[in-house]
């Protein structure tokens, strides 16, 4: 009896902990947010009705795939692209909003006074949490909370002041000079070339980290961002994979886990390598380096001094460590991608491109930029506060809640998340005007109080006692490096580029794979040298095929090359035409015949179009402006040594060499014949040429 009345009590106990699991479980994914969700519509906020477990979640992945597809004009206006779940939530629901992150409510905060009282209070609102995914990336000030965030904050600030920032320039300038040189190399003395400038300029911000943070350490600095990159593949890769999802997977010893152990062991130790050498070179004597992490070294010793030595007032070397890796992490992504945006930009409004190298010419002329003259750049600091408005680096600020808490007239329930949908304030039209989603630097003439009019509505870097530490920094690199990219070079789009913001890392990611090793001997290579485009094509239709990913390649043309301008040269050169013509026509000819300008017309030919038309007919015929795009066209198309390809290749010789490896000697034959018929030993000519089928 006794042992029957304890395996009850055993099976009581087992049933009730099932019970109480399953209770736990049901009351997670449906009688919780059913309760918030009442809460909240209590509260005048609207919303999808929750739908059990994934909420939003299925709707927003859809809009996101749908909104990816395919390129978008070539428009500012990128908010329906980039956050097409909260833009719609917006338009349908209005500003006091809600979505479903799962079974969680996240409630939307884009009044600018709810936002001013949020970002200060950050005991009240705390980051969420990092997954186990993103802390093989980087932890450090940005990702901490509470006395831990307050003590590093305090500790890595005077690296960051402007003293300390202005001491950096020179590596600024050395590291920009170096792209620079690359650049030039590229473009003849009288030409121009094709540049995908995207992966120079994560180069770039990367060298700048490393010079920055490690100085004569520089070398290991950039082995560390090399292994750091291939981390950051790895795992946007396991992000776009349903394995991320599948609780504990992160702890299976496969392929791709492996490897990114393998690497975040690696940047631990050569970091720490780092850091013990500087700290025993300090002991020994040696005075602080001015770089970031002499810096912290030296902020964190009088730390730890002001609280009697004792080391866990202090950062420990882990700290440091992932500090390290979060200045790279954080200070690469944001200067490149504004940077490149930049760039983008002022392509497209080539007038504030002219504005900007008159500013930065006036102020250094052909010297290196210098702490000083970057500091009193007007123009080019209204550009990049406009490229910051419309192309913020991040998108989004979340922050959870914790306890109920009351924001303005709002209450927030406990258990929640709020989100400052960055992109959404800064193309709000009620806060901007109604050319929000235009580009105009003018806006930021008066500053930025003068252009937000008082209001918290321009925050591309946070706000508050948590804003980027790392801001001076980044907008002083940029302004250094477009200095001296305008004092160098004129840029413009590319005809291959297609604007489809968000796009970059994934069709980075997998031309970088698909060009690691080499593929078999086949015809069909679109699927290395295309893959991004292959793969949306393969999935979304052969209508995206013109322009389907986002290409950062520009035109690069010397400034000193274009005074006086191509065009001024072509006038000139149009009017002598017109003297010597006639003695020059078969010889003319000839040439464009050996080019191939078929839209050409020469001068007798447009001359006898008019004629037909009558003499007054200022809708036929081709105007001066029309012959003279038609001899740029020319000009470029021909000239070999002054044109650059995206394959580094000039056309003719790519497509010799393509033809020469061709697998078919069969065809070898066929062709040898047909020449030697035609041509027997002699030197080919124009009409044999024509008739080589």
């Amino acid at each position: 009896m006794e042992v029957s009345g304890a395996r009850a009590a055993v099976y009581v106990g087992l049933v009730s902990i099932v019970i109480a699991l399953a209770w736990r479980v049901l009351n997670w994914v449906w009688f919780r947010p059913k309760r918030l969700e009442t809460f909240l519509r209590q509260q005048g906020l609207s919303g999808n009705s929750y739908r059990f477990l994934f909420g939003d979640v299925k709707e927003s992945s859809m809009m996101t795939k749908e909104a990816k597809s395919k390129p978008m004009n070539l428009s500012h206006d990128i908010t329906p692209r980039v956050l097409p779940h909260l833009h719609q939530t917006v338009s349908n629901f209005g500003h006091n909003s809600f979505i479903w992150d799962g079974p969680t409510p996240t409630v939307i905060i884009s009044n600018p006074e709810d936002a001013k009282d949020m970002f200060p209070r950050y005991g009240d609102f705390e980051k969420p949490r990092l997954g186990s995914l993103a802390k093989l990336l980087a932890t450090g000030l940005a990702n901490y909370d509470g006395e831990k965030w307050a003590k590093h904050r305090r500790i890595i600030n005077p690296a960051f002041h402007m003293e300390k920032l202005k001491k950096m320039v020179p590596a600024f300038n050395e590291c920009c000079s170096e792209m620079i040189s690359e650049w030039e190399a590229l473009v003849s003395e009288e030409g121009s070339c094709e540049l995908d400038v995207w992966p120079c300029l994560q180069n770039l911000s990367a060298d700048v980290i490393s010079r920055t943070a490690f100085g004569s350490s520089y070398q290991e600095g950039r082995k560390i961002f090399q292994l750091l990159l291939e981390q950051i593949e790895l795992v946007v890769a396991l992000f776009q994979s349903v394995c991320v999802y599948i609780p504990g997977w992160s702890f299976l010893p496969t392929k791709i886990n492996r490897r990114m152990k393998e690497i975040d062991k690696k940047i631990k130790s050569s970091l720490e390598e780092v850091i013990n050498k500087r700290k025993r070179a300090m002991k020994m004597g040696d005075g602080t380096k001015d770089d970031l992490l002499g810096i912290l070294l030296e902020s964190n010793f009088k730390e730890i001094q002001q609280h009697g030595s004792k080391e866990r007032f202090g950062m420990s070397t882990e700290d440091m460590i992932e500090e390290c890796k979060l200045f790279y992490f954080a200070g690469q992504e944001t200067t490149s991608v504004l940077l490149v945006w930049t760039m983008v930009v002022l392509s497209m409004h080539p007038n504030w491109q002219h504005l900007a190298r008159e500013e930065v010419l006036q102020a250094f002329g052909n010297n290196k930029p210098d702490f000083d003259g970057l500091t009193e750049l007007k123009v080019v600091t209204m550009i990049l506060n406009e490229v910051l408005r419309l192309y913020p680096p991040a998108y989004t600020f979340y922050r959870n809640v914790d306890k109920k808490t009351q924001l303005g007239k709002l209450t927030l329930p406990a258990g929640g998340q709020i989100t400052v949908p960055t992109l959404l304030v800064h193309h709000d039209k009620e806060l901007w005007g109604e050319d929000a989603n235009e580009f105009n630097p003018e806006r930021f003439s008066g500053g930025v109080s003068m252009a937000t009019k008082g209001r918290l509505c321009f925050f591309p870097f946070g706000w508050g006692p948590r804003i980027c530490i790392g801001q001076n920094f980044a907008l002083l690199e940029a302004k250094t490096a477009l200095s001296m990219i305008l004092q160098s070079f004129t840029f413009e789009l590319s005809p291959s580029y297609a604007h489809a913001p968000h796009d970059l890392k994934q069709s980075s990611i997998m031309l970088k794979e698909s060009t690691s090793k080499p593929m078999n001997l086949s015809d069909d290579t679109a699927p290395r040298v295309l893959p991004f485009i292959h793969q949306t094509v393969k999935n979304n239709g052969i209508q995206l095929l013109e322009s389907s990913y986002l290409l950062f390649f520009f035109f690069f043309f010397f400034p000193k090359m274009q005074m006086p301008s191509l065009e001024q040269h072509l006038e000139v050169a149009m009017k002598k035409e017109e003297e010597y013509f006639n003695s020059r026509r078969s010889k003319l000819n000839s040439q464009l015949k050996v080019y191939n300008l078929s839209t050409f017309q020469d001068e007798e030919s447009n001359r006898k179009e008019i004629q037909q038309h009558g003499n007054n007919n200022n809708n036929v015929g081709m105007s001066i402006e029309d012959v003279i795009e038609e001899c740029k066209l020319f000009y470029f198309a021909g000239q070999e040594t002054q044109l650059f390809y995206f394959a580094g290749q000039e056309t003719t010789s790519a497509l010799l060499v393509w033809t020469m490896i061709l697998a078919f000697p069969n065809w070898q034959d066929r062709a040898r014949e047909e020449v030697l018929v035609v041509f027997r030993n002699q030197k080919t000519d124009f009409d044999g040429l024509n008739h080589l089928k």
